[in-house]
C-alpha cells in the first residue's frame, strides 16, 4: 500500500511539467515575449552564455545576431540500481532573435556519468525523458525497461547473446518492475525540474534589466 501510495504522488508531481515538446518530440522548445529589443535580447543571451558554460568561445557554434547555437551539457542526478550518479547531458541550445521575442529550443543529444566520463550504455536513456506526460507503470513501460536491460548485458562483456540476455533480461524487468517503475519517477521529476531550472535561468536573466550605475 505504501509504494502504491507513493508511486501516486510521484505521478501527481510529474504531471505538473508543462514545457512544450518540440514539433519532433526529441527535444523542447519555448517562445518568450519580453519587452526587449531584438539586439537588447541578443546581448543579454550572450552574457548568460558566458556566465553559464565554462568556455563560451568553445561552445558557441554559431553566433549571429539571428540566432545562437550552443553544444554544451549539464548534470543531473539519476538513481541507478547501483546508486544516485550525476549524469552529464550533452546539448544543443538554440536561442533565434525576434524584435521583442526569442525562441528557446533545447535539444538532448546524449549522455555520460561524470565521474569517470563513460558513456551510458542504454542508448535511449535520455529519450523515457523527453515527454510531457509520465509513462504509464504499464505493458509498454515493462518492454522498455527489457529492452534496456537487454542492451545494458549486451554491453557488459560478460559473454550475454541475444537470446540469453533477453531471457535474463525479461526476467530482471518483471521481478523488479515495481523498483524499476519507482526509480524511473524518481528520474523523470529530477529531468522535469532541471529542465525547467535551466529555462527559467535563461528567461529571469533576459528579461531583467540591471542598473548599469557601478
Amino acid at each position: 500500500m505504501k509504494k502504491l501510495l507513493l508511486l501516486f504522488v510521484l505521478n501527481i508531481s510529474l504531471s505538473v511539467f508543462t514545457q512544450e515538446l518540440n514539433k519532433t518530440k526529441d527535444g523542447y522548445s519555448k517562445i518568450v515575449d519580453v519587452e526587449l529589443s531584438k539586439k537588447e535580447i541578443y546581448q543579454k543571451v550572450n552574457e548568460w552564455i558566458g556566465l553559464n558554460y565554462v568556455s563560451a568561445k568553445d561552445v558557441i557554434q554559431l553566433n549571429t545576431d539571428e540566432m545562437i547555437i550552443v553544444k554544451g551539457s549539464i548534470p543531473i542526478n539519476f538513481e541507478f540500481h547501483y546508486g544516485t550518479f550525476e549524469i552529464g547531458v550533452r546539448h544543443t541550445l538554440q536561442i533565434s532573435f525576434r524584435e521583442n521575442k526569442y525562441k528557446i529550443d533545447f535539444l538532448a543529444t546524449s549522455a555520460y556519468q561524470t565521474n569517470n566520463g563513460n558513456e551510458l550504455k542504454d542508448s535511449k536513456f535520455l529519450k523515457q525523458f523527453i515527454r510531457t506526460e509520465p509513462q504509464k507503470n504499464d505493458d509498454e513501460f515493462l518492454l522498455t525497461k527489457k529492452n534496456a536491460i537487454k542492451e545494458e548485458l549486451l554491453k557488459s562483456g560478460v559473454g550475454y547473446n541475444e537470446k540469453n540476455a533477453t531471457k535474463a533480461a525479461s526476467r530482471k524487468a518483471t521481478k523488479n518492475i515495481q523498483k524499476l517503475y519507482k526509480r524511473y519517477a524518481i528520474n523523470q521529476r529530477n529531468w522535469n525540474a532541471s529542465i525547467r531550472m535551466f529555462y527559467e535561468k535563461i528567461t529571469d536573466y533576459v528579461k531583467v534589466n540591471k542598473d548599469e550605475d557601478w
